[in-house]
């Protein structure tokens, strides 16, 4: 397949837990699955001799009642920008994310959350939770740093309030990950998780996915992928 992760998002209900040997050659905005995988985002070429190469790579999925996520879900600030974004018809590209990332912090407060974490219930005020099954989401944002996507695993990631300038400084290092080391930064690992927020919605591969609540179930080996061999 040609695309992106929002591509791949509308077709994993299709593979997922089938036979199909999945090729992606990554031509989208954030490609955050190729990324995960290791399929390079900005050379063609090198992405074709990937798929050439054959090596078969067996990789989870997040289930969210009858849609598959590959990459991220999220919900909060994020999810809040998200639907503020997609209702403005002017400007296009990141710039309107940026406008609707402005626009959004001038109201936003902390989030109350209900977590249920493999059967344990959390209440939380939160910025956002995020349920990894990679990464990466966003183009490169790695608010679960750490996930693995063959761990059979689900990472949640709580942003615990914070103000609203160190909101702003936070965002940058979601590119490097460095913002586990924040004190607000909590993670769980679980294999089903359920949210609950009211007036939220959540977003998964970059696609609305509807209102909160919410649960995702990992599902181990769903996916049979061209890639290169997993990181040792």
């Amino acid at each position: 397949m040609v695309g992106g992760d929002g591509a791949l998002h509308g077709a994993l209900d299709l593979v997922a837990g089938g036979e199909v040997l999945f090729g992606l050659l990554p031509a989208g905005t954030g490609n955050d699955t190729a990324r995960s995988l290791g399929i390079p985002t900005h050379d063609v070429d090198a992405a074709i001799d990937v798929l050439l190469a054959g090596h078969v790579r067996t990789v989870d999925l997040a289930r969210t009642g009858d849609s598959h996520v590959a990459t991220v879900i999220a919900s909060g600030f994020d999810s809040k920008v998200n639907e503020r974004a997609n209702a403005m018809r002017w400007p296009r590209g990141n710039m309107r994310y940026n406008l609707a990332i402005l626009a959004e912090l001038r109201s936003f407060e902390p989030l109350p959350f209900t977590l249920t974490l493999d059967g344990t219930p959390v209440e939380r005020e939160a910025m956002l939770v995020a349920v990894g099954n990679g990464p990466s989401f966003g183009g490169g944002l790695r608010i679960c740093e750490g996930a693995v996507i063959d761990d059979g695993l689900l990472d949640v990631v709580v942003i615990n309030p914070v103000s609203k300038a160190t909101l702003l400084r936070v965002f940058p290092q979601l590119y490097r990950g460095t913002h586990v080391d924040l004190p607000e930064f909590e993670r769980h690992l679980v294999t089903e998780v359920t949210l609950s927020s009211p007036g939220i919605v959540a977003y998964g591969d970059g696609e609305r996915l509807g209102a909160l609540p919410l649960t995702a179930t990992v599902r181990p080996g769903a996916l049979r992928v061209l890639a290169p061999p997993a990181p040792t």
